[in-house]
């Protein structure tokens, strides 16, 4: 079911004029009839609705988030825009975005996206996808500045008052008058006027700090200086960096000064990196293999902060560790080699020495070390020292990558060693296995990440999207979260740490194909990080985001963990042994190609299936399990296809799907009908994957396309001993599934399809 009919079947509101947020692809619908976003030079006239599911993700519940609006107008200005009317509706929260001057203020493409932070100036913790509208053509007749900068001039207004605390400046204060709308000969007339009349009372002339040497009051060192910091801030933020006129004559001649740079259409330099140098070292992921080698990962960030300088030394294929003859300059030696300036680093590194077989080595006890640089953690604590022994002031930050989908654990070990180090040196990392965290399917291995060898995604290398989506704008935050720019550490928000976590039960009982929601509370209630994985220690009884499923009777442990801190909580889960009968047999269930049953079974060697079936045209996987390594079962196109351990498959040389087959293994025979088919060899084998109905399991997960047609029975054997015996039912519920009578149990449909009665 989409979004858009799981919003009509609730009952809610007609969704033709709401923007719907996809919490699976991120990505944002615009109805036709909202995609006009205003005229040019429009005021507050236009709020657009938006409705989301309230929890995405891994558990992110964006009800207690701060939500922002981050877009960008057709001049390419970005702004952020604070979200405050969020209502929770159910399993849904709605929110609005008032369109300001600043969206509209040029015809053509806004771009914008939603972002979820825990507190302002937080790290993103969730991102849509860009959405676009459109701002139309009007006609502006006078142009001006303080509407256009209102915040600039807050800002000058915030600076001067700053230092006009003493009672000596209440009178004059009270003429400012700067109102918005305000043109910029009005606007500095008005500043001019405020301490023109100051008078007697402050100063008649400047001398040196902006005291006075005729008669009358003086400002004190204190207050000159406060003074002169913010006139000097002031032409900074006008874009003019030559302060040398300012403080060394009148306040007027200053004033007059700042007066002249705002001539000529005015832009003022806000860029958190100006005249900053940002340098990259590391291998693939940071080069841009997937994208634009060379550049890169910052790439995105060059192109919207042009005040600065960006270089990137990473090289595809790069160990961080050295070699004998490398292929790749190794991280530590593009440190090393590295002479120039850098106000922020950029550094990863470990992927490919994983991949490579290198060492990992261990860590030292000091930081003087004579470290093994042919080991991952001699070269990266190598790497460490080069750069903060050159340089001690730059921001710093280590990066580990997103997940790989199944090869994610081989790169736990080596990751882990990684953030041991980083805590001994108190270097700054950012996880991006939890920042960019996608499920590496096929379709976002395509959308997301791009092999310039094979042409197509291969869920390593990020393609231009999610570097422009996922990548840049968290390393982007990073960096100014850690000083660099605009948001410094003193400005950071609290990181309330997690003590601990609670479950609302802790003992559970259920029976066989049953299921309960289990809740978590992380202490304390304004922690940070509230993030928590769900496991279990017996393959009895599943569990997924909390929801725990009763599977095979027996006892097993629910342990939910929090993210950080590790503190762990655990329900005991009991299933029941159920003999009861609770069914009608049916003759056949009917199978829509996403419907599959899940046996349970771990097949090997010894085991024979029989089963009846009826195919329809197009029938890929009919049954069976595969492992990296091994596999067994069997499938169809136009012909079947037979597989055990690593045999080839032999093939039913016609079409057979308009039939009701018996199908029949017996080791490395099987009879479709009365035709046999044999495969090359019986090898000794044992899957971790369990045994499918209906599709194959591969690792555990559905292989493809399954079953179009019907199921009238299976029988599963361990040479010559019958395990399970299933034939379709239909419970007194109404459910339809199989039931096994040699171990009594109920098998349910584990697919997505919906089964229907033959």
């Amino acid at each position: 079911m989409t979004l858009e009919e799981a919003l009509e079947a609730s009952g809610a509101e007609p969704v033709n004029d709401i923007f719907l947020i996809n919490p699976e692809t991120r990505t944002i619908t615009v109805p036709e009839t909202e995609k006009i976003f205003g005229v040019s030079h429009d005021g507050n006239t236009e709020r657009k609705h938006f409705r989301c599911p309230k929890v995405v993700g891994d558990n992110i519940d964006l009800s207690t988030m701060h939500l922002y609006i981050n877009y960008q107008n057709a001049n390419g200005d970005k702004y952020p825009y604070l979200v405050e009317d969020v209502q929770t509706d159910g399993g849904y929260i709605t929110f609005s975005w008032l369109i300001g001057p600043d969206v509209v203020a040029y015809k053509g493409q806004v771009k914008f996206i939603v972002c979820a932070k825990k507190g302002d100036g937080a790290i993103p913790e969730w991102n849509t996808t860009l959405a676009e509208g459109t701002v139309l053509e009007g006609l502006e007749a006078a142009d001006d500045v303080v509407a256009r900068n209102p915040d600039i001039i807050e800002q000058m207004l915030t600076l001067l008052k700053n230092v006009s605390d003493e009672p000596v400046f209440t009178e004059a204060r009270t003429r400012e008058n700067v109102t918005n709308g305000d043109k910029v000969p009005v606007l500095w007339g008005k500043v001019k006027k405020w301490f023109a009349e100051l008078g007697t009372a402050a100063f008649c002339k400047v001398v040196n700090n902006l005291t006075t040497a005729a008669e009358g009051g003086v400002l004190d060192a204190r207050q000159g200086k406060e003074l002169n910091d913010a006139l000097a801030k002031l032409n900074k933020l006008i874009g003019n960096t030559d302060i040398s006129d300012i403080g060394n004559g009148t306040v007027t001649n200053a004033l007059s000064v700042l007066n002249n740079n705002l001539k000529n259409e005015p832009t003022f330099s806000l860029g958190p990196y100006k005249d900053k140098t940002i340098v990259a070292f590391g291998d693939s992921v940071l080069a841009g293999w997937g994208w634009k080698e060379g550049t890169g990962i910052i790439q995105p960030l060059k192109e919207k902060y042009t005040d600065a300088t960006w270089i990137n030394k990473a090289e595809s294929g790069a160990n961080m560790a050295v070699t004998s003859s490398p292929a790749h300059t190794p991280i530590v030696t593009q440190i090393k080699n590295y002479t120039g300036a850098a106000d922020a680093i950029i550094f990863d590194g470990g992927v490919n020495d994983k991949n490579n077989g290198l060492p990992i080595g261990s860590i030292e006890t000091n930081y003087d070390a004579s470290y093994n640089t042919s080991t991952f953690c001699g070269a990266l604590e190598r790497s460490l020292q080069y750069i903060m022994d050159r340089y001690p002031l730059a921001v710093k930050l280590y990066i580990i990558p997103h997940s790989f989908g199944k090869n994610n654990s081989l790169l736990d070990s080596i990751y882990e060693k990684a953030i041991e180090i980083c805590k001994k040196w108190n270097m700054p990392y950012l996880d991006m296995r939890t920042y960019s965290q996608i499920a590496m399917t096929s379709a976002n291995k395509e959308a997301y990440t791009y092999n310039p060898n094979s042409k197509k995604g291969d869920g390593v290398h990020p393609n231009e999207t999610w570097y422009r989506t996922f990548y840049c704008p968290v390393i982007d935050q990073a960096l100014q979260y850690q000083g660099i720019g605009s948001i410094t550490a003193s400005e950071a928000p609290e990181i309330v740490a997690v003590t601990g976590v609670k479950l609302d039960r802790t003992t559970l009982t259920l029976d066989a194909g049953k299921s309960a929601q289990l809740t978590a509370t992380v202490s304390p209630s304004d922690a940070t990080n509230k993030s928590v994985t769900w496991s279990a220690n017996n393959s009895n009884v599943s569990v997924s985001g909390g929801k725990v499923t009763a599977k095979t009777a027996g006892s097993a442990v629910v342990t939910v963990t929090t993210a950080d801190g590790g503190y762990t909580a655990q329900c005991n889960v009991t299933v029941n042994t159920s003999t009861a009968v609770d069914h009608t047999e049916l003759t056949s269930l009917n199978l829509d190609g996403n419907c599959y049953f899940d046996t349970e079974i771990l097949p090997d060697e010894k085991t024979n299936t029989k089963a009846r079936w009826n195919l329809q045209s197009g029938t890929t996987y009919i049954a069976g399990a595969r492992d990296d390594n091994y596999k067994i079962g069997y499938s169809c196109t136009d012909n079947i296809y037979v597989v055990r351990g690593t045999a080839s498959s032999a093939a039913k040389n016609a079409p057979f799907w308009t039939n009701d087959w018996i199908i029949e293994q017996t080791n490395a025979s099987c009879k479709v009908g009365d035709t046999i088919v044999t495969t090359d060899a019986i090898d000794s084998f044992k899957l971790s994957s369990p045994y499918y109905l209906g599709n194959m399991s591969k690792n555990g997960a559905p292989a493809g396309t399954g079953v179009t047609g019907k199921i009238y029975y299976a029988q599963i054997y361990s040479g010559d001993t019958l395990v399970a015996d299933m034939i379709p039912v239909k419970k007194s519920d109404g459910t339809l599934c199989l039931y096994d009578k040699v171990r009594k149990k109920y098998i349910y449909n584990a697919g997505t399809g919906t089964l229907k009665e033959g």
